[in-house]
């Protein structure tokens, strides 16, 4: 059977109207909902401001000590762009939206904008983990297998290389191409519009890879789809958080060189003494 499309005067309607049926005994508060907007704000800029910090540093050791720039190091710079230029705006926004506010305290109307967000930030979020990881196991590979060595650890992080590859692409691909029209991912009053079960799909291949933490988050809202908003705003915090944490990761080996080079260095006073 064949929907009909809203009209106008229908779709305005349903889009002032509460996103979710609250619980029994439960009214809807869209003037001033519980949200953790300003603590996910900060926490946004708190760990990209920690990322930007190691990655300069990180940068610094390359150009100025060691005067080279390898490959994953260039992949390491473009992560970071992308992270400072796409996804902490959309970020930002996101904590703004409200994020953790119940999906019956704001209107359909809201609700819409919030998917918006999340779906554009989990495209980007694809896009930048598979960056980080490919930094990670090519600065392993550097470090730990010489050159020409063709090992265990050879093998196994190239295997953990092409399977991440080939995990974030489908992840990313999955993300822009589950629903049909596109827009039905986000706009709810698209009735003749078709997605697939994109939740249980992010469980079963999270299971292999993604964080602990993430994955409760991630099952809770696969058993429960009533209220998105709350849910999968603590998904997104642990999703979020291992942004800075593969930074840290890559970086953190560079700060003492950084700190014995500095130290290496003579200070001139005001009179152009050395001491």
């Amino acid at each position: 059977m064949a929907h009909v499309p809203l009209s106008p005067a229908a779709r305005e309607k349903m889009l002032n109207l509460p996103a979710s049926p609250p619980p029994p005994g439960v009214q809807p508060n869209f003037v001033n909902p519980d949200s953790v907007a300003f603590s996910a704000q900060c926490a946004l800029h708190g760990l990209h401001a920690l990322s930007t910090i190691v990655f300069f540093i990180k940068m610094y050791a390359q150009i100025w000590i060691d005067r080279q720039m390898g490959l994953e190091n260039y992949v390491l710079a473009l992560a970071w762009v992308l992270y400072t230029g796409a996804f902490e705006p959309v970020g930002v926004l996101l904590a703004r939206a409200p994020m953790g506010v119940h999906q019956w305290d704001i209107t359909f109307r809201q609700f819409g904008r919030y998917l918006f967000l999340q779906y554009t930030l989990l495209v980007i979020w694809g896009i930048l983990i598979l960056l980080l990881k490919i930094t990670i196991l090519a600065q392993y590979l550097r470090v730990f297998v010489p050159h020409g060595t063709r090992n265990f650890t050879f093998w196994a992080a190239q295997v953990l290389l092409y399977t991440n590859g080939v995990y974030y692409v489908a992840f990313t691909f999955i993300q822009i191409f589950s629903c049909s029209p596109r827009e039905t991912w986000w706009d709810k009053t698209i009735v003749e519009g078709h997605c697939i079960d994109i939740f249980a799909i992010n469980q079963r291949i999270s299971a292999c890879i993604a964080s602990v933490v993430r994955l409760y988050y991630n099952i809770k809202l696969f058993q429960d789809q009533t209220d998105v908003t709350h849910q999968l705003s603590f998904m997104s915090f642990w999703g979020t958080a291992q942004i800075p944490a593969a930074f840290l990761v890559v970086c953190l080996p560079s700060v003492p060189k950084v700190i014995k080079y500095a130290r290496s260095k003579p200070c001139v006073d005001g009179k152009g003494a050395y001491y």
